[in-house]
């Protein structure tokens, strides 16, 4: 009979490698999940929220990460890099983004 590891057990064998730490690397995020569940803690406690929901940290990281990933390369495809190869991302430029990329301005648009 073998036993099964517990989530804690298999976090702790994770390698933490490039990630902030052992739990975002265990999930495979680049985007670090201890501010989620912080906030998430403070938020249900200043709140007097009793039921909370297990894990949902690591689901606002990943929903946090994409959108993250995905302005960025709608920002990289609509404009251009200045003479020192960077990308000038101020305000306008993601407010534009935003109402040339359809879904963000699905979500978005009513901020613009």
């Amino acid at each position: 009979m073998t036993e099964t590891k517990s989530k804690l057990d298999k976090i702790k064998e994770t390698d933490k490698g490039d990630h902030a730490n052992k739990e975002t690397a265990f999930v495979g995020l680049e985007i670090n999940i201890k501010p989620f569940r912080k906030w998430m803690k403070e938020h249900y406690e200043r709140h007097s929220k009793a039921v909370g929901v297990v894990n949902a940290h690591y689901i606002l990281a990943a929903v946090d990460q994409v959108l993250f990933y995905s302005l960025l390369n709608t920002v990289s495809e609509n404009f251009k890099k200045d003479k020192s190869g960077m990308y000038d991302v101020s305000l306008d430029s993601l407010k534009t983004s935003v109402k040339l990329n359809p879904s963000f301005n699905n979500t978005f648009g009513f901020v613009c």
